[in-house]
């Protein structure tokens, strides 16, 4: 049997020499990620999904909008929201004229508080810690404008769900969208509790209520 010389494939041996015009640079052979990548992004142009928005795009010129985050969630979520208003003072703007980013948090917090005040929930009868939260902006807020916080929560179990939308009252245009998660502490031993029964209670009623009224 005839032994290849590491000279037949060129990669092996290293880049050719380089130092004459007339010796050609090759290129190193496809490695098994690069072919695992191609075939995952060559599935995901053939799902639906996919087809939809390059036709979307190719009619109206235009990509088809963000999906909302509070879309993805359940669906008892999705019955109500509550809203509240809030001013952007002088003092939550930034040298940019800009509301500052982590004001969004506070407003965020000012929702979720209206929320559970208007299901019959007080705060202060139970420990709250935030585990997770996440937010998206979309355009600034500037000061003095006019902002509504809408607020969607589901009934606690092992941990709190909320979403949250930042709107400007004037034009209605979406500004920041935010989802967090909670959960319950016991303060003498800092493990983490299960909701009561009497705030789930109050939450399901609560949303089966606006349910009805909508």
């Amino acid at each position: 049997m005839q032994r290849r010389d590491s000279r037949d494939q060129p990669w092996r041996a290293g880049l050719l020499d380089t130092t004459t015009s007339r010796t050609p640079i090759l290129a190193q052979p496809p490695q098994p990620a690069q072919i695992v990548e191609s075939r995952t992004i060559k599935r995901f142009m053939a799902t639906p999904r996919f087809m939809e928005d390059l036709s979307f795009s190719q009619s109206s010129g235009r990509k088809r909008p963000m999906p909302r985050w509070v879309e993805t969630a359940p669906r008892i979520m999705r019955q109500a929201f509550v809203e509240t208003g809030v001013r952007v003072r002088w003092s939550e703007c930034d040298l940019q004229r800009h509301a500052y980013y982590g004001n969004y948090m506070t407003w965020c917090d000012l929702g979720r508080e209206a929320f559970a005040l208007a299901a019959g929930v007080d705060y202060r009868d139970y420990l709250v810690t935030t585990t997770e939260f996440h937010i998206r902006f979309h355009t600034p807020a500037h000061y003095l404008d006019d902002l509504l916080i809408r607020t969607w929560t589901a009934p606690l179990t092992i941990r709190l769900d909320c979403h949250y939308e930042i709107y400007r009252k004037t034009g209605g245009q979406l500004i920041a969208e935010a989802k967090s998660q909670h959960a319950l502490v016991d303060p003498q031993k800092g493990l983490r509790l299960s909701g009561p029964a009497s705030w789930h209670e109050k939450f399901e009623a609560f949303l089966e209520n606006r349910k009805a009224s909508l």
